[in-house]
């Protein structure tokens, strides 16, 4: 049977990669958390976008919030990953998610990340991270 996941050269998985995307990338700050992009020149065997998370106990202080926003991000990604530009991505989470239901906190991290995955495709030069 065919899973739908994300495959494992979509994901950002060495501390390497993740220390040079957080100090070189440029960050958008959206609604509870911020964007960190980074070009794929220097690492020119990745032809595809590629994706880190970063949710720290501090914000979100059970598991099932971390890993339901882990989940619903990674799941917009591999819908949208081919739609975006090819760089690296670091989304990482700096303000605390509010006491709301499941189902609730799902509703709004996904109309964030609609609203700012439309951002930068349709804004590439504002945000200065052309290929």
């Amino acid at each position: 049977m065919l899973r739908a996941t994300l495959p494992a050269e979509a994901r950002l998985k060495k501390n390497s990669d993740f220390v040079f995307i957080l100090k070189n990338g440029k960050k958008i700050d959206f609604g509870n958390f911020f964007i960190i992009i980074a070009s794929n020149k220097l690492q020119n065997y990745h032809i595809e976008a590629r994706l880190g998370i970063i949710i720290s106990k501090k914000f979100a202080k059970k598991a099932i919030i971390r890993n339901t926003l882990k989940r619903i991000i990674r799941e917009f990604f591999r819908k949208n990953r081919a739609l975006i530009p090819k760089k690296n991505y670091i989304f990482r989470l700096y303000k605390k998610i509010p006491k709301y239901s499941l189902m609730k906190i799902k509703k709004i991290i996904n109309i964030e990340l609609f609203h700012q995955f439309s951002r930068i495709k349709n804004d590439k030069k504002s945000l200065n991270i052309n290929n």
